[in-house]
């Protein structure tokens, strides 16, 4: 059963018109990568693609896990197929569990071809020489599973507003946050994933490209801390979201 819901949820989810946007955002993310090759040919390929990524590869995980995850309980309750969804016989905290795996796995995928895509381009058609490559492929399936948890419990918790708390959270606190000083970068998903990718300082002073790439402030986090974090914000998360949502009832909404 827990198959059968998570085989037709990645069929929902990997639809053409779903997964083509976030394929195209990959592409462009690539196409900056070779711009800057262009405009700056003696640039080191680590450099563009370590900003790239950081800038651009990671937030595309965070935005389409928030995209996918509000796909499940608010999207169901707008299009008023709630009903349906939960008249299944099937326990509720499986069809929450089984549709977070399916997102989470997509929103990997994307992630993956965003990163691959990226480090095609910085290193002029040879990806597999990217140092940098096989850590951030981690930390994005980490990143895929904790962005998708936190988003999956906004989504029961805020139905109508969890994709509006979301785009602050990515844009505003994943963005800020690992900029200022203190400690406060603790508290960020996006910070934990730089601790596991580990990329070194650029050479690149932009001091506006280092804002965006999230990469002013001072990150202390370790590998042997970050990844144990995540994986309990995923869990924790995930099954707060399955608790709420076997415990509370969630009905259609009128359309405006």
């Amino acid at each position: 059963m827990f198959q059968a819901i998570y085989l037709q949820a990645i069929g929902e989810y990997a639809r053409f018109r779903r997964v083509i946007v976030w394929l195209v955002i990959a592409l462009l993310a690539a196409i900056v990568a070779y711009m800057w090759l262009r405009v700056s040919p003696n640039s080191l390929g680590v450099d563009r693609y370590s900003t790239v990524s950081y800038m651009l590869v990671f937030r595309i995980v965070g935005f389409s896990a928030l995209f996918f995850a509000t796909a499940n309980v608010p999207a169901e309750m707008d299009q008023r197929t709630i009903v349906y969804l939960l008249t299944r016989p099937v326990p509720r905290w499986m069809l929450l569990v089984g549709r977070y795996l399916a997102a989470v796995t997509v929103v990997t995928v994307i992630g993956v071809v965003a990163a691959l895509a990226v480090s095609t381009t910085a290193f002029q058609g040879h990806p597999t020489s990217n140092p940098l490559l096989a850590r951030d492929l981690l930390a994005i399936v980490l990143g895929a599973f904790a962005y998708t948890a936190a988003f999956a419990l906004a989504s029961v918790m805020i139905p109508g507003r969890a994709m509006i708390v979301g785009i602050i959270y990515v844009i505003g606190w994943e963005g800020l946050v690992p900029n200022m000083p203190g400690t406060m970068y603790y508290l960020s998903i996006f910070s934990h994933l730089q601790a596991i990718a580990q990329h070194p300082l650029s050479s690149n002073t932009n001091q506006l490209l280092s804002f965006l790439a999230s990469t002013l402030g001072t990150n202390t986090l370790t590998e042997s801390v970050s990844i144990p974090v995540l994986v309990l914000v995923s869990i924790t998360m995930v099954g707060g979201a399955a608790w709420w949502f076997t415990q509370f009832e969630f009905l259609p909404r009128d359309a405006d």
